[in-house]
């Protein structure tokens, strides 16, 4: 009897933890996928999340640093809705800029 309810306690305590981790976010993920795509001219010097949305902020040495970007986060399986404000382009050089893109759930949901 007493290592029965033991077990059952555990496994209700499996349960919850398993439940919780289901439902975890893994923002980290937005790092990472960021590391890889960053061209090495562009320097991020904010971001800010709301649910799925993020804002990046940061300066691009070259206006085709900026394009890069734009070109590799519409190639990113895990990105929706780049929009990176034609304003941001009028500049050949030292370019401030703001970048705002959706990321899927699904992609904040794994920990790769």
């Amino acid at each position: 009897m007493e290592y029965e309810r033991a077990f059952r306690e555990a496994n209700e305590q499996a349960d919850t933890i398993g439940r919780i981790s289901a439902s975890h976010l893994y923002f980290t993920q937005v790092f990472l996928l960021l590391d890889q795509v960053l061209p090495s001219g562009i320097v991020i010097e904010r971001v800010a999340t709301k649910e799925y949305a993020v804002a990046l902020s940061g300066q691009a040495a070259r206006r085709d640093d900026l394009l890069s970007l734009d070109e590799r986060l519409k190639s990113e399986e895990c990105i929706e809705n780049v929009n990176v404000p034609i304003s941001n382009l009028f500049s050949q050089e030292d370019i401030d800029f703001q970048v705002d893109f959706t990321v899927k759930e699904s992609c904040l949901r794994n920990s790769r």
